[in-house]
């Protein structure tokens, strides 16, 4: 097969057979009057078409990481009581799910925690951003100003829900724990 290639499209030809042509800007190619056919047109957008979908896809999915959601660990410093962290909600690649931190943890047990005890959060990998809230009830919470990933309990008595948004390249995922303070 024969082809040659202008500023207005590409032509190719078989021995023996008919030459075929395809335009760059089928709409300024007065020089070639096939191309304005209907067919010819039709076909051309389908083609385009296809191929700005099969693009649309590609790079829709280049978002999507196979790597799993990573799991912290809560723990009460100098102690061995590991406090269970469950997952609320997260944007992870190209998956999605959502929740809310004071249903996720209504039926869970809360671990018990003295008073003024700091809570660590460690991360197998380093997050981009973590953002701390102790939630109140169904619909409030309160911003924690935290640098350190550690939460100090507070010196009241009570069951409290808190929960922190950590953000990676990945995504964001949103966790939860629940304690009693004693």
């Amino acid at each position: 097969m024969a082809w040659s290639y202008g500023t207005d499209g590409i032509r190719f030809k078989r021995k023996g057979t008919q030459q075929i042509f395809f335009s760059f800007l089928p709409m300024y190619s007065k020089k070639y009057p096939e191309v304005w056919r209907k067919e010819n047109l039709v076909k051309k957008s389908l083609v385009l078409f296809l191929l700005l979908a099969w693009v649309m896809v590609a790079v829709s999915c280049s978002k999507s990481s196979n790597k799993p959601i990573p799991k912290p660990v809560a723990k009460i410093e100098d102690s061995s009581v590991i406090i269970p962290v469950e997952v609320v909600s997260y944007s992870w690649g190209a998956k999605d799910g959502y929740g809310a931190p004071w249903e996720v943890m209504d039926n869970k047990d809360a671990v018990p925690v003295p008073k003024k005890s700091s809570i660590a959060i460690s991360f197998d990998k380093t997050p981009e951003k973590v953002q701390f809230r102790q939630t109140l009830n169904k619909q409030e919470f309160k911003n924690l100003d935290i640098q350190s990933n550690e939460i100090i309990a507070p010196d009241k008595e009570g069951v409290y829900v808190y929960s922190f948004l950590v953000k990676w390249p990945e995504g964001s995922v949103d966790y939860a724990i629940k304690v009693q303070v004693q």
